[in-house]
C-alpha cells in the first residue's frame, strides 16, 4: 500500500502588468496575444492588465520611461521588470512574471 502525497497548493500571485503598444502595429498585436496566452496558461498569476496605446498617451509612455513598443512592465511586491519586444520569447516572458509560488 503506498501513501498518497498531497498536491502542493499554488498560492495566487497578484501582479500589475502594463503593456505599452502602438495601436494595431504587428508586434504590438503579437505581444498582446502572447501575454493573454501566457496568463491563461498560468492561473496562479492574478494579473491586473493595463493596455496603453502610446499613440493615444505618449506623455505617459515618456513619463514611465518607455521609448520602444511593445514594452511589458510587470510590477510585483515593489519590484519591476520589463520585457521589450513581441513576447514570443517564452523564457523572457516567464522571467518577467512570478512563478507558481510567487518566486521572482
Amino acid at each position: 500500500m503506498s501513501a498518497i502525497e498531497p498536491t502542493p497548493t499554488v498560492s495566487p500571485v497578484p501582479v500589475n502588468v502594463r503593456l505599452y503598444m502602438a495601436k494595431n502595429a504587428p508586434n504590438s498585436i503579437i505581444a498582446r496575444e502572447e501575454l493573454e496566452k501566457y496568463l491563461a496558461s498560468n492561473p496562479h498569476i492574478l494579473a491586473t492588465v493595463e493596455l496603453i496605446d502610446v499613440l493615444d498617451d505618449s506623455v505617459r509612455a515618456l513619463r514611465d520611461g518607455v521609448l520602444v513598443t511593445p514594452t511589458l512592465v510587470v510590477s510585483c511586491d515593489g519590484m519591476e521588470r520589463r520585457v521589450i519586444g513581441n513576447l514570443r520569447n517564452a523564457q523572457a516572458l516567464a522571467a518577467a512574471l512570478p512563478g507558481p509560488r510567487g518566486a521572482w
